[in-house]
Order: C-alpha cells, then structure tokens, then sequence
C-alpha cells in the first residue's frame, strides 16, 4: 500500500499505528519482493527484469514518502493540539482534567515522533536489501567474465539480477 485513501485520523493513535502496519507491507516483504520480481536466469527472456526492478524502485519511494508525509501530518496536528492546550491550561492551571488531556496529548505527540525514527529504520532496511542484492549481481556478473576467461564457459548468470542495480 503506497498512500491512505483519504486523510490520516491522526486523533487516535491506534489507528494510526495500524495505519502504518499496513503502509509498511512493500517493506516487510522486501525480499519476497525482489525474489518474485528478479527472474531466473530460465525466465529472463519472457520478463523485463529492468522494467519490474524500476516498478519495485518507485514502489519502495511512493510507500516511504507517502509514510513519512503521513507521520510529519500527524505529527503537526498532534503540535497544534498540545499547544492549544498548553495555552489553555495557563490560564487554569487548576483544571485537573485540562492537565490529564494535556499530558495524554503530549504522550501522543512523543509517540509519533517516536514514528519518524521507525520509520528510518525500516526504510533503511529495504535499502540495505535492495544494495545487497545488486552487490551479489555485480559479484555474480565478475565471477562469469573471471570463468569465462580461465575456462570458457561456467556459472550461469542470473541476467534478472543484473536488472536490479
């Protein structure tokens, strides 16, 4: 799932997590993904393995971007909110029921900040498994030139990883 269909409720902070579960699919099936988008070297010739990698690419920014923008609006929202309140409880700071939404909003508020730095992890994950995988095209495309040179013939090279670089 790349974006919401419609705005974040970003009141209640369960749902937002959910939210974010769901968003976050394409990146907790990273390598399912490369492995289903990365034709063998059997299958190479009926699948644009650059075409299906460049898909899965902008897949991964829609996803990250449509996330991180999701979080930095709820976020703002969340700011909004504790700063009215704060206002408002300088102005009765004997309301103990201001003070308890006060503080329950401010919780919310660290709570999805808490978000943001979630978010880099998980995304620097799918990078890092994305990176991975060209580094073992590159290795699997050197080894081939090396054998071919010394023995004229050898491994057979996956031309679907190649694609992903």
């Amino acid at each position: 799932m790349a974006a919401p269909n419609s705005a974040p409720n970003c009141e209640d902070f369960a749902e937002f997590q959910e939210l974010l579960r769901v968003m976050r699919t394409i990146d907790d099936r990273i390598v399912h993904e490369l492995n289903t988008t990365v034709p063998t070297a059997s299958f190479a010739e009926k699948v644009d393995a650059s075409q299906t990698c460049k898909h899965l690419h902008q897949a991964l920014m829609e996803a990250h971007e449509s996330r991180d923008r999701m979080i930095k609006t709820c976020i703002a929202q969340a700011s909004s909110v504790v700063k009215a309140l704060q206002e408002e409880r300088v102005k009765s700071l004997e309301d103990i029921a201001l003070l308890k939404r006060l503080r329950k909003e401010q919780t919310k508020l660290k709570l999805m900040q808490s978000e943001l730095n979630v978010e880099e992890v998980v995304n620097d994950r799918s990078w890092k498994v994305r990176r991975y995988l060209r580094n073992a095209a590159e290795l699997i495309i050197s080894l081939q030139r090396v054998n071919d040179m010394t023995e004229g013939g050898g491994l057979p090279l996956d031309s679907g990883l190649q694609s992903c670089r």
